[in-house]
């Protein structure tokens, strides 16, 4: 005796499908579409992040826009194929709960995944203060190259996110302006390195009084020289900042990323800003 013909749920396959990308296909008997949407949808998207797609707001839209695209198409194509009669029901279909622990599986170990993606590749941080005002205000939305310097030299002038000595759980964006081995004086507000003036064209000044040394190392500072694995930086606000002038150097292992760009901002001109 045949079983009869039976209808899909095309709401549970939907549901599956957003849910885990692919599962609504599984569901509806299509193990090989599953497993070709799952690949798509998931996989190639990190697999275009890990190389270096996302390091720009373009390619970063380009990404989102496209899976987004792609995971429309999966849910449409999984609650318009369960809407169709089927000869029969394949024992998958028959045990649906069997994909159930799957999905449910998948969602679960999603989590690590994508903290694994924001602590080894692409994290979006909001500023929460001026002191790196004028470059970045607060309420700025930037994203962060993660662990880049793991096999990149950082750069000087670079932004860099770190770790606040003594709190792992706070982390700083400061811009780099010692290097191990630099000698670094700021005399009158203006820095020197290795005994040259340099030009910062991104420091603010709001105040104009010229702090003495013995006061305060806001305006008078050093010379000193940067240790072997440590940094020496600032915040572009230079008068509203605490950075190395007051806290010291940064160790290397404290540099969590360097920041890309700006992806949100009260001030819409300044999103896509590239450092």
């Amino acid at each position: 005796m045949t079983e009869p013909r039976t209808k899909l749920d095309p709401l549970f396959a939907l549901i599956l499908s957003f849910l885990l990308p692919g599962a609504g296909q599984l569901y509806n008997g299509q193990a090989w579409k599953a497993l070709f949407f799952f690949t798509v949808t998931c996989c190639a998207p990190l697999g275009l992040l890990f190389q270096g797609l996302g390091y720009t707001l373009p390619g970063m839209i380009i990404l989102l826009v496209g899976t987004f695209l792609i995971w429309l198409i999966v849910l449409l194509d999984a609650f318009f194929t369960a809407r169709k009669r089927t000869p029969g029901l394949s024992w998958i279909q028959r045990r649906w709960f069997v994909i159930l622990p799957i999905v449910v599986g998948a969602v679960v170990l999603y989590g690590p995944l994508t903290r694994n993606v924001q602590c080894n590749f692409l994290a979006a941080y909001k500023i929460p203060s001026d002191s790196m005002s004028p470059t970045l205000r607060d309420g700025d939305h930037i994203a962060v190259r993660m662990k880049c310097y793991n096999h990149l030299q950082p750069q000087w002038g670079d932004l860099i996110v770190f770790k606040e000595e003594g709190d792992s759980n706070r982390q700083l964006i400061k811009r780099l302006t010692g290097l191990p081995g630099d000698r670094i004086e700021i005399r009158d507000k203006q820095l020197y390195r290795n005994g040259k003036a340099i030009s910062e064209p991104w420091t603010q000044y709001l105040d104009d009084r010229i702090l003495p040394g013995e006061l305060s190392p806001r305006d008078n500072y050093g010379p000193v020289e940067v240790p072997e694995s440590s940094l020496f930086v600032l915040g572009d606000n230079r008068d509203n900042s605490l950075d190395s002038r007051q806290t010291g150097f940064v160790p290397m292992q404290a540099v969590q990323g360097k920041a890309l760009y700006i992806y949100w901002a009260r001030v819409k001109s300044r999103i896509g800003q590239h450092f």
